[in-house]
């Protein structure tokens, strides 16, 4: 079931039972009634309350089927008893930010006892309020519980590990602005993220929230003597992400280094977009690609681009310089070779790297003769077949006729 879904049949359950255990629904009308109590009593629009209680509740639970137990089943280890549940500062707390109201949350936080301070805010059927604050876009909610940890004794020391979740609670919101105040917060108060927890953000931001303020927020983050960009993202991100991301990742990317997994003007090519092949060429990229010295094989960009029928493509990269007869390393390429064996066939494509070939030439009678046209390439290839054919059968000893 999916969670919206869960949360309006959890609502329900609160209202009537019917076969359910009662702990969790019980649980929720009683902190429902405790938020109505410090919100002036009847004029305050209980069922809202319930209403966000039940989705925080589904939102912090990474497995639904734990919600249908608690349901039919009665207390399992995520839930506590509710004897004492609603009298718990922390599930005011945690209930205050499953409604959005900030006032009520610095009511709350401030009519916490010095011991109560030197506890962790965790609610236990809501999960942390600061990550469901990130998670749900409440600025001032988030701005208040680190303002909160910010006035602690020294001797408090946050987990980390709750801001890094909201983190990447914000960015999968796509919420920039509480993604820079969290970072902001964390590269202040907390250690460097570890390689992982960082390469999580960065990938999140990239691929789903595709927003170039928030990638651009975490290229500046400090990280442990570790490159920040890997080569795999950027290529993720040539076939998925904005030009703008694009542009931010090339900066830590060479444009003209050899990558394991390929080249960034090779993956550029491929995923067809010709705004990041053009990115790729303005970041520096050699029309003709990488020279290889890393011992990994190298493809033509333009070679690529006639693969894949990219005319467009191939008409950027003849005009950016590109090499129609040898690749960097000397080797010979044959573009038009590989225009023949696209299918179906691409004429315009295949006349258009022919006049290009022919430029170079200079033009002459001689150029126009020697750079065949489609048909006759097609009928050089097909007696060129017809001869390996032949070649074969007299191997086996089989005549050809």
């Amino acid at each position: 079931m999916r969670g919206s879904l869960l949360a309006v049949y959890l609502f329900h359950r609160t209202k009537d039972l019917l076969d359910a255990n009662g702990h969790l629904p019980n649980m929720i009308n009683a902190l429902a009634d405790v938020l109505v109590q410090a919100k002036g009593g009847d004029n305050t629009p209980r069922d809202e309350f319930v209403r966000a209680l039940c989705a925080a509740v589904v939102a912090q639970e990474k497995y639904p089927s734990n919600i249908h137990t608690a349901l039919f089943h009665g207390r399992i280890h995520t839930y506590p008893d509710i004897s004492h549940q609603s009298e718990e500062v922390e599930e005011w707390i945690g209930a205050a930010v499953a409604i959005g109201d900030h006032e009520l949350l610095r009511t709350l936080l401030a009519q916490m006892t010095p011991a109560q301070r030197t506890l962790p805010l965790q609610s236990e059927i809501m999960g942390h309020p600061l990550v469901y604050a990130a998670r749900k876009g409440f600025f001032d909610c988030a701005k208040m519980l680190l303002d909160y940890f910010h006035s602690l004794p020294e001797t408090y020391t946050p987990d980390s590990s709750l801001v890094t979740d909201a983190i990447q609670a914000a960015i999968e919101k796509k919420d920039a602005d509480m993604t820079k105040y969290l970072v902001a917060w964390h590269e202040d108060h907390c250690p460097k993220p570890e390689k992982p927890v960082y390469a999580k953000w960065l990938d999140t931001a990239v691929m789903h929230a595709r927003d170039a303020q928030i990638v651009e927020c975490l290229l500046r983050v400090r990280i442990s003597r570790q490159r920040r960009v890997d080569y795999s993202l950027f290529r993720k991100a040539c076939w998925a992400s904005s030009p703008d991301v694009v542009r931010l990742l090339l900066k830590p990317i060479k444009p003209n280094k050899v990558y394991p997994l390929g080249t960034p003007l090779g993956d550029a090519v491929a995923c067809g977009r010709i705004d990041i092949v053009r990115l790729v060429l303005d970041a520096g990229a050699h029309p003709d690609g990488p020279i290889s010295f890393a011992g990994y094989p190298v493809e033509n960009p333009l070679e690529i681009a006639v693969c894949y029928g990219r005319t467009e493509i191939v008409k950027m990269l003849i005009k950016d310089g590109a090499d129609l007869f040898y690749g960097r390393c000397g080797q010979p390429i044959d573009p038009l070779i590989r225009a023949l064996r696209l299918r179906p066939i691409d004429k315009g494509l295949y006349n258009c790297v022919r006049r290009a070939m022919i430029k170079r030439c200079g033009g002459t009678l001689r150029a126009w003769w020697e750079v065949p046209t489609l048909e006759k390439l097609q009928e050089a290839e097909r007696v060129k077949a017809e001869i390996r054919e032949a070649e074969r059968l007299k191997m086996l000893g089989i005549s050809a006729g």
